[in-house]
């Protein structure tokens, strides 16, 4: 079995190139009605 390890920065570039378009089209529809799920999606998007 064949693994490819990549670096945490890229890992972390590649998911929020891909992700961070998504929730923000995304949070109009659903918009996170929770106070924590706010927070967390703020979170997310700034790192």
């Amino acid at each position: 079995m064949v693994f490819h390890y990549m670096e945490k920065d890229m890992m972390k570039k590649i998911i929020t190139s891909m992700m961070h378009p998504r929730l923000e089209y995304a949070a109009v529809v659903w918009t996170p009605s929770s106070k924590k799920n706010k927070r967390l999606l703020k979170r997310w998007c700034r790192n």
